[in-house]
């Protein structure tokens, strides 16, 4: 989770092509190695049936593939490409607290 922070920085903060190329390296890594591991933590958890969690997980990740670029397209136009890549680091901070959250109950 620190790399996907580190990446959404790299593209947000980038001086130049190479370095928003390196972020955006990072966050297709990052995300790669999070799904799988969102999927097997949703499974296990004990409030509802492992399908019921799985398909939520999946109905809100196919929702936010197909909403965000859109949505980042549009930002992009109205504030530039920095300000669009850095609209995801509160999400990612927002992340970090949910995992906190999910190891407590655990």
């Amino acid at each position: 989770m620190i790399t996907l922070g580190i990446s959404v920085l790299l593209v947000g903060f980038a001086l130049n092509p190479a370095i928003a190329l390196a972020g955006f390296s990072l966050f297709g890594a990052d995300t790669a190695v999070i799904f799988p591991l969102a999927i097997s933590a949703v499974a296990q958890r004990k409030e509802r049936p492992a399908a019921v969690n799985v398909t939520a997980l999946a109905y809100l990740s196919c929702v936010v593939f197909l909403r965000g670029p859109p949505l980042l397209g549009a930002d992009a136009e109205f504030f530039g490409m920095h300000v669009s890549f850095g609209i995801a680091l509160p999400l990612v901070v927002l992340s970090w607290f949910m995992v906190l959250l999910l190891r407590s109950n655990a």
